[in-house]
């Protein structure tokens, strides 16, 4: 039995004994201590107490790690991504990547996707762009033989209303067709460039004038109703951008898979949320990297404060109720970037009194399944083995997310 290097290379007739000092295994549960995790072929063997022992075929190559002193969790999944912009606060950086043509942005995809496994990502969900040019590009990269770094579900453009917002990401049906009529016009192609799954947008931007503000829903509960039955008839999930109270009772009535951002939901919206399964991806960092990024003392980092006090309020709610709720950053909103600020997302989950079991239950067991990747999100028998070490028991994981190490073991 050797020591090895903790990059995840291995020989494929090595079999991989790591021996971990505390194992959260993404489901949601406390922390298990003393565990030992048996890896072979990229693929997790068994998950067994420290105190069974290692046991070893008779001349079985065997590696054996021993990472007693930390504590062991699943990579992450960042929900909700705009993989196009940067989390950059230049006005006119911004303007320009929203502008910019294919060629122009290849290179910044490439950088955000490369910045994502140094902090512990291994998946991310495109919440869409105007020009479909991400799904484009990761279509192209899934064909050639140089593939992506880390896995990627692709929204095309996303769906609003004709004159309310969204044009920053997407466009509004074609006159005088109806929401789902377009939806089900631009999912008649190539599959080979159909997206992961459908963007629609069914209000507006949080205030950062007016605490509070509710923009009215930019589509009917039948306009919602129509457009989830084309997209789910076509195999595909449907993830909802809206805020306030009747915007997401309407999307969650119309049977949408996810609400994205969900700031201002209420009480009853929540339990609704409940019973109904719908997934919530929170995107708290938002407000807190505009309360960070605004001129101290003004009116608008005064709002986005109150804002992200409201939303981590909410976040305590859905804990109590039992919303599903999965990880996501808005990376590449103004101040949010790419990877690192899924750290500080996970501790406003903490800030919201989720445990470390259940804020990585939220960032790998949930987000995995809202992206349908059934071999990632817990470490158990039969999961690819994509790993997240971070120095010191559970309760030191807050502290230490700067100094997590990532282990694949499928490469």
């Amino acid at each position: 039995m050797v020591p090895m290097e903790e990059n995840g290379s291995a020989r494929p007739d090595e079999t991989i004994i790591i021996r971990a000092g505390w194992l959260i295994d993404g489901k949601g549960d406390a922390p298990l201590r003393d565990r030992i995790i048996e890896i072979k072929n990229g693929e997790i063997r068994s998950v067994r107490p420290g105190y069974s022992g290692i046991f070893c075929g008779e001349g079985a190559s065997v590696c054996l790690l021993d990472w007693q002193d930390a504590t062991v969790m699943p990579a992450w999944i960042d929900c909700h991504v705009h993989l196009g912009m940067s989390g950059t606060c230049d006005a006119d950086e911004r303007k320009a990547q929203l502008q910019a043509d294919e060629e122009t942005l290849r290179p910044v995809i490439e950088r955000h996707l490369g910045a994502y496994r140094q902090w512990g990502v291994v998946a991310v969900r495109h919440g869409g762009d105007r020009f479909g040019l991400a799904l484009r590009y990761c279509r192209e990269k899934r064909l050639s033989k140089a593939g992506l770094p880390i896995q990627v579900a692709c929204a095309a453009a996303a769906w609003h209303r004709q004159g309310r917002y969204g044009s920053l990401i997407g466009h509004a049906p074609a006159p005088g067709l109806s929401l789902a009529q377009a939806i089900e016009r631009a999912l008649s192609v190539d599959p080979q460039d159909r997206p992961d799954h459908v963007k629609i947008v069914q209000s507006g931007l949080n205030s950062l004038t007016h605490f509070g503000h509710e923009s009215a829903p930019q589509f009917s509960l039948e306009e919602l109703r129509q457009a989830v039955a084309v997209t789910r008839n076509a195999g595909l999930p449907v993830m909802v951008h809206a805020n306030g109270r009747e915007p997401v009772d309407l999307a969650v009535k119309a049977g949408c898979g996810s609400i994205e951002h969900g700031f201002f939901i209420g009480r009853d919206v929540l339990l609704r949320m409940a019973d109904a399964g719908t997934v919530w991806v929170p995107t708290a960092v938002t407000m807190k990297a505009y309360a960070e990024a605004l001129p101290a003392g003004s009116l608008q980092a005064d709002i986005a404060r109150r804002t992200l006090d409201e939303q981590i309020r909410q976040l305590r709610l859905a804990r109590q109720f039992g919303v599903r709720v999965a990880m996501g950053t808005d990376a590449g909103s103004m101040g949010v970037h790419h990877g690192r600020s899924y750290l500080e997302e996970f501790r406003l989950f903490l800030a919201a009194g989720y445990t470390v079991g259940e804020a990585a239950g939220c960032a790998a067991r949930q987000g995995a399944a809202l992206l349908g990747l059934d071999r990632l999100g817990t470490i158990e028998a039969g999961k690819q083995a994509v790993l997240v070490k971070i120095g010191g028991g559970p309760e030191m994981v807050p502290n230490h997310l700067e100094h997590l190490a990532v282990a694949d073991f499928t490469r």
